[in-house]
């Protein structure tokens, strides 16, 4: 019953402008929970990053956000990178003891597996500056895949489907939502998705 209170994290954002653009963002008021992702829709630039950054306490804002002091987040944003050991290092970092069965099967989620699988190396693959030159959207995938292995009862995606095309985003946008059903979820992006059934969209508009 405790896990159950844990993961029951509902997050809500009422008349939210980030300081970071104030003036320029129409009040923000929203909510996500368990089984009901939100969706957050802009142009870049619009404010969405400062969103995710209000809600993580990196920027000031004006309005109120769910208190999420004692709650583990998972988060994937803009600047993460990877780092030059190999595939399986990379996506175990945040959860090192992980299996590589986990692994592949998020890798499936993500739409990696088939290109890991054909690679010599497979997991042991190094990844750049000397290892193998991943495009930059294997190199979105693959930060996403290491977010989803990890377990919290929030998760904060800040433009995972960044260098996709807007087909293989939504085949793993609604993965993501599938998997992630008991949990708390926000996904910010500049592509029109669709999260069915019960999600909950904001488009902003400055």
């Amino acid at each position: 019953p405790e896990q159950i209170n844990r993961d029951e994290v509902i997050l809500e954002l009422t008349n939210l402008v980030p300081a970071t653009v104030k003036h320029r963002l129409n009040p923000v008021t929203a909510t996500a929970s368990p089984g009901r992702p939100l969706l957050i829709q802009g142009r870049s630039g619009c404010g969405k990053s400062s969103i995710i950054n209000a809600i993580l306490g990196f920027v000031d804002y004006e309005g109120e956000i769910t208190k999420l002091d004692q709650c583990s987040i998972s988060v994937m944003l803009q600047n993460d990178h990877l780092f030059a050991t190999s595939i399986r290092e990379n996506l175990k970092i945040g959860r090192p003891e992980v299996s590589d069965r986990e692994i592949m099967q998020i890798l499936e989620v993500v739409e990696l597996a088939d290109l890991i699988h054909s690679m010599p190396d497979g997991l042991d693959t190094h990844v750049g500056p000397y290892g193998f030159n991943l495009s930059g959207g294997e190199k979105q995938r693959l930060k996403l895949a290491r977010v989803l292995l990890r377990h919290t009862p929030v998760y904060l995606l800040d433009e995972p489907f960044e260098f996709l095309d807007p087909l293989m985003a939504q085949r793993i946008a609604t993965k993501i939502q599938r998997i992630l059903v008991t949990k708390t979820l926000i996904i910010v992006s500049h592509l029109p998705l669709r999260l069915e059934p019960n999600s909950n969209t904001v488009s902003l508009t400055e």
